[in-house]
């Protein structure tokens, strides 16, 4: 794959349909085991293709909307989302000037990576992909705990790629 790995207009539009077509949403996502992920099949991820295990739509914050879809072997949550306000979109997203963040450019675009360890050791990273203009990002957040689908090097460089190749799929 390869290309910028920019939100596409018909991402924007499948969230706008994905939301008036719920017959319910709220704060707490709805997933859906059955739908899959609509907006990608997913590309290999370490040594293997991460399997579908569903998809719904949520609010989130003061004026937040968005698009799950979930994966397991890894275990990965990816989210569309978008909010009305610049002050909304500010506190959601990740900023490469907080402490603990990296920045990795792909094609020209920066995808700002998290990598957290939660205090019973599970371990995970966050990549967002924003466009600040229209107030809407991508976001994947992958358990990287080492084991069989994950090398052991695996980095937040690896992260930001993994969300790129979704996000370009």
């Amino acid at each position: 794959m390869s290309g910028p790995p920019t939100i596409s207009f018909e991402w924007v539009q499948f969230l706008d349909e994905q939301l008036t077509d719920a017959e319910e949403v709220n704060e707490v996502p709805v997933i859906e085991s059955a739908s899959g992920c609509e907006l990608f099949d997913p590309p290999e991820v370490g040594t293997t293709t991460p399997k579908p295990r569903g998809s719904g739509v949520s609010t989130f914050g003061e004026d937040g909307e968005r698009y799950i879809c979930q994966f397991g072997e890894p275990s990965i949550t990816f989210v569309l989302g978008r909010t009305e306000s610049e002050q909304g979109f500010e506190d959601t997203t990740l900023s490469a000037d907080t402490p603990g963040m990296s920045e990795h450019e792909i094609e020209g675009v920066p995808v700002v990576v998290q990598d957290y360890t939660y205090p019973n050791g599970r371990a995970v990273q966050t990549a967002q992909i924003l466009d600040a203009e229209r107030r809407v990002f991508a976001s994947a957040e992958l358990e990287t705990k080492p084991g069989k689908t994950l090398p052991d090097d695996w980095d937040t460089e690896d992260t930001a790629r993994m969300l790129a190749d979704f996000v370009r799929s």
